[in-house]
């Protein structure tokens, strides 16, 4: 039996926009409506399960927009509807997903819609749809009224991050902080209030960058600027709306009517969110690009000693131990 899988999401369909592209160990991310391959999948649901069919058109109605791609996987050789295989297969399109989300900051759920649909030997075909709900059928990333969007370069560099992604994988338990962070990271992007989004978020940076729980904010302020595009002004700005929510109890924004019509100041809480969320993905691309960077990170003593922090006296900054902090 043969077993089709496409996770249905939603993307901006300008003209650079992703067409077809393989990603890697058989799953690929390709548009559905510049052809026909949508309407013959909701036809082929429709003839089989009218219930099905009336469930995904719900479900689609709550997107912000129509399904225009889908990350696809077909699996030959499958027992049934409970073969490991199809879980395996599910696990990497999951990790496109999450690459995608690296690559370009887009609001896209480990969960989407999904639909399954098995061909047996004998030319019968039955699907199954799945129209999820809860915590990770909804990803909130990014500018809100920004529609995710992944060019046909963007869908090359997920590709190219394919091997890397398995080898931080393989050899997890030596990349424990980078593992874990990236595990966090997936976690928070499916967490809506911004508030709670940008504390977990800066748990996530703090995973990757500080070396101790020691002098913190020394650490984000001075370091960020050294292992991203950031400057100091704009790491300082992150954590101190995280330390605002913390410390604090600080709502999202301060003195705004609404969402849509935010103060300067509440514009500029946003944009630190913002700011953590790229610098975020930022480090991560490093990682799967840079294998030496990935080993910085994963022993903190090797990263304290290549990207130092001082005190207001220019003096390296250290713990009781003597150790770099």
């Amino acid at each position: 039996m043969r077993v089709e899988i496409s996770n249905l999401i939603s993307l901006d369909a300008s003209y650079d926009a992703v067409r077809q592209q393989e990603i890697g160990d058989g799953v690929s991310i390709e548009s559905f409506t510049s052809n026909t391959k949508k309407a013959e999948l909701y036809e082929l649901i429709k003839s089989k399960n009218e219930q099905d069919y009336h469930r995904l058109l719900f479900r689609e109605g709550l997107e912000h927009s129509h399904y225009t791609h889908r990350f696809f996987m077909s699996v030959s050789d499958i027992s049934g509807p409970n073969d490991p295989r199809l879980k395996e297969a599910e696990q990497l399109i999951i990790r496109a997903i999450i690459l995608a989300r690296i690559v370009r900051p887009a609001a896209i759920p480990i969960h989407p819609t999904s639909i399954r649909c098995f061909n047996d030997d004998n030319g019968h075909v039955f699907c199954l749809v799945g129209t999820h709900v809860g915590f990770y059928s909804k990803a909130y990333v990014g500018a809100r009224s920004q529609h995710p969007k992944l060019t046909q370069s963007d869908a090359e560099r997920i590709q190219s991050y394919w091997k890397p992604s398995q080898f931080i994988y393989d050899n997890r338990f030596n990349y424990l902080r980078i593992y874990r962070a990236l595990y966090m990271f997936n976690d928070a992007c499916h967490i809506r209030p911004l508030n709670i989004r940008h504390v977990v978020l800066h748990a996530v940076l703090e995973s990757l960058i500080c070396t101790s729980h020691l002098r913190n904010r020394l650490q984000i302020v001075q370091r960020l600027p050294q292992v991203t595009g950031l400057n100091s002004s704009q790491a300082e700005t992150i954590y101190d709306l995280c330390a605002d929510i913390k410390h604090s109890a600080a709502p999202n924004f301060l003195n705004s009517p609404d969402v849509e019509n935010l103060t300067p100041e509440d514009q500029q809480r946003e944009q630190a969110s913002l700011w953590l969320e790229n610098a975020l993905c930022e480090l991560f691309r490093k990682i799967l690009e840079d294998r030496s960077f990935a080993d910085d990170v994963a022993e903190s003593m090797r990263f304290a000693q290549k990207y130092p922090v001082r005190d207001s006296n220019g003096k390296l900054v250290r713990d009781k131990k003597g150790n770099l902090i």
